[in-house]
């Protein structure tokens, strides 16, 4: 991995004596850490319609400031119990929710496992929390399992 510049976050005159670390990603992006995510759920309502797959790229910076993947997580992800799926949203995205080779695990076990690599970078870099930029939908879902699971 390649070692991103450093530099100090004294916005904060209190914290003066302990300086944040920011890395240039950390500094980039308003503090954001950028996250690529892909998702496949059961419908559109993010309350009701199961999250059945989630896909994140946690990106990197190097030493020429270009954006390099750091890590890529994936899972398969059970319907949680009463969760509505769609038939029209089964039919488009072609997935079985309980096909046994799927190996999908719980929400919340797939959630914990994603988030913590996550949680590193946003550490690693100084980051306030990470960002994608996403369509209303998937930022509902994501928004609901991070609040339960990603901090």
């Amino acid at each position: 991995m390649i070692e991103p510049d450093v530099v100090s976050d004294s916005h904060n005159p209190g914290e003066i004596n302990k300086p944040k670390k920011k890395t240039r990603l950390g500094e980039r992006f308003r503090g954001f850490l950028p996250v690529v995510v892909d998702l496949e759920t059961g419908g559109f309502n993010a309350e009701t319609d199961a999250l059945l797959e989630l896909s994140m790229v946690i990106l990197n910076m190097d030493e020429d400031g270009t954006l390099v993947i750091h890590d890529q997580v994936h899972a398969h992800i059970e319907p949680f119990e009463g969760a509505n799926l769609e038939p029209v949203a089964l039919e488009f995205t072609g997935i079985d929710p309980f096909h046994p080779l799927r190996m999908a695990e719980t929400e919340k076990d797939a959630l914990t496992r994603m988030f913590k690599p996550v949680r590193d970078s946003i550490k690693y870099h100084g980051c306030n929390r990470f960002g994608s930029y996403m369509v209303p939908h998937i930022r509902a879902h994501l928004m609901i399992v991070y609040s339960k699971y990603g901090r």
